[in-house]
């Protein structure tokens, strides 16, 4: 392997924002761990992450970029969306059966596949369910041209890596990964160790849209001096797999993908996919007893609660072991790995 390994390079090209930038990071630390040499493009300067763009629009130049990269370049896609995901989003696609439907709201069922799995129209992406002429245009267009090179090159193949964030274990690599963290890391962890039963919490305020006026409201408020004996704000970037990885953790919100169909979470929020960007005019609003409600769910300390921790804790056993040096994880690197070299034509 490392003979046939050394004499290939991946070039990595991520879209520039931590949620691309970090999984990126990884796969090619994985990769460079097997031999391979890695390069991961970035950009000038002061340009380094789509935040820095003084308009998201902008973020169009990346695509038509990319676009210009498809004769002169062989490319493998590096799709950070679970399989499971990518299943549901073919199947739907091949059926059509979402365009059958009318209300965002009404559930329907995933077709050929072997469980049940229910999804309504408005929890679909943008490329299946667009809310305007001009996502339409970008967002069906970008999809559906990968979709046929898929099919018209190598095909579509996976292989299932990861969860590649396991391939560092380093605290202060941990704690720096994406954009430089707006609180101490060694404070935050010492503040997590020292609770046990009790439910603090964890509030990270992102910078960016109206973050003044949310933050200006806060301090109106006196949210954080009320909540100083159990909660912590961090204003800005946070140490997401520090504060994670840490085992006084017992939930944390995020996005929604597949907690419900796993059994390991609870919905909570918009019914309705928001477009990045767009999420004003649809003026959400998610009430607090909604949120006390969903979160002793997933704190419940009775049956429900205990049956739902012990099938993560079954996940995090499952997700270690395919990252062992025999495990699955492991060995399709080395798959991706072999097959790279022999479309290639490396040779040992």
């Amino acid at each position: 392997m490392s003979s046939q390994s050394s004499k290939l390079h991946f070039v990595f090209i991520p879209l520039m924002c931590p949620g691309h930038i970090i999984p990126m990071v990884d796969m090619g630390r994985l990769l460079a761990q097997h031999g391979v040499t890695v390069t991961i493009a970035g950009l000038p300067e002061g340009c380094e992450n789509i935040d820095a763009l003084p308009s998201r629009l902008l973020s169009k130049n990346f695509m038509d970029a990319v676009g210009m990269l498809q004769q002169p370049l062989e490319r493998l896609a590096f799709d950070g969306t679970s399989c499971f995901t990518i299943t549901c989003s073919h199947f739907i696609n091949l059926s059509k059966i979402h365009e059958k439907v009318s209300d965002d709201l009404e559930p329907f069922v995933v077709p050929s596949l072997p469980d049940m799995i229910e999804l309504t129209k408005g929890q679909l992406p943008n490329d299946l369910n667009p809310r305007s002429v001009v996502l339409k245009v970008k967002e069906e267009d970008i999809v559906e041209n990968m979709r046929v090179a898929d099919m018209a090159s190598y095909g579509l193949v996976i292989w299932c890596i990861g969860p590649s964030s396991l391939c560092n274990k380093d605290t202060l690599e941990m704690a720096e990964r994406g954009n430089k963290s707006s609180v101490d890391v060694v404070q935050c962890l010492q503040w997590l160790d020292s609770w046990h039963k009790t439910r603090p919490f964890i509030w990270v305020v992102r910078k960016g849209y109206k973050s003044d006026e949310f933050n200006k409201w806060l301090s109106e408020e006196g949210f954080e001096e009320r909540n100083k004996g159990r909660g912590l704000l961090i204003h800005g970037w946070a140490p997401q797999l520090s504060i994670l990885s840490h085992t006084v953790i017992g939930g944390f919100m995020n996005e929604k993908l597949v907690v419900q169909v796993l059994g390991i979470g609870e919905r909570v929020g918009a019914d309705i996919a928001m477009k990045w960007g767009e999420e004003e005019p649809y003026g959400v609003m998610v009430k607090r007893e909604e949120i006390t409600k969903t979160i002793n769910l997933v704190m419940d300390s009775g049956n429900e609660g205990e049956e739902r921790r012990k099938r993560a804790m079954k996940l995090q056993v499952l997700a270690n072991k395919a990252f062992e040096n025999k495990g699955s994880s492991c060995l399709n690197v080395k798959r991706l790995i072999k097959d790279i070299s022999q479309i290639s034509g490396t040779k040992d």
